[in-house]
């Protein structure tokens, strides 16, 4: 069975991609308030980077609790890992032919669980532990 996969400056992570990012580049807008004076005054600039969150199931034939921590803590959070790298994401499709246009210019932030490791007791994944979370990356130039 194949899943969705994150590519990460040439490295596939392990898991699969449940929601990708939509969320626009952020207005760099300065906005200011004076006394007595009615509204906001602001001066638009270009716009600048973004936030990318993808929600993801982390997996991979961990068959004990410790590796799938290890595999989070080392290769991706670890001093020697992915967290402070700089490159490019990719989204491949399900069938494994469509890449998604790459998000150029990134640095990853790091993965955060949003609950606790649990066994795939079912198989339905590939039999060893997964968990839910979120990959984060800083996307520093869009164009």
């Amino acid at each position: 069975m194949t899943f969705p996969a994150l590519v990460f400056d040439g490295k596939t992570i392990k898991g699969s991609v449940l929601r990708c990012p939509t969320e626009a580049p952020e207005l760099q807008a300065w906005r200011t308030a004076f006394a007595g004076v009615r509204g906001e005054s602001e001066i638009i600039g270009k716009t600048g980077g973004r936030t990318l969150l993808f929600e993801m199931l982390l997996f991979g034939d961990f068959t004990k609790r410790e590796d799938l921590f290890s595999y989070i803590e080392s290769t991706i959070n670890g001093a020697a890992g992915l967290i402070g790298r700089h490159g490019t994401v990719q989204y491949k499709s399900t069938t494994g032919t469509r890449w998604s246009l790459p998000w150029r210019e990134c640095t990853c932030e790091g993965f955060t669980r949003m609950g606790s490791e649990v066994p795939d007791v079912a198989g339905t994944l590939d039999g060893g532990w997964f968990v839910q979370g979120v990959l984060k990356f800083r996307q520093t130039l869009v164009e």
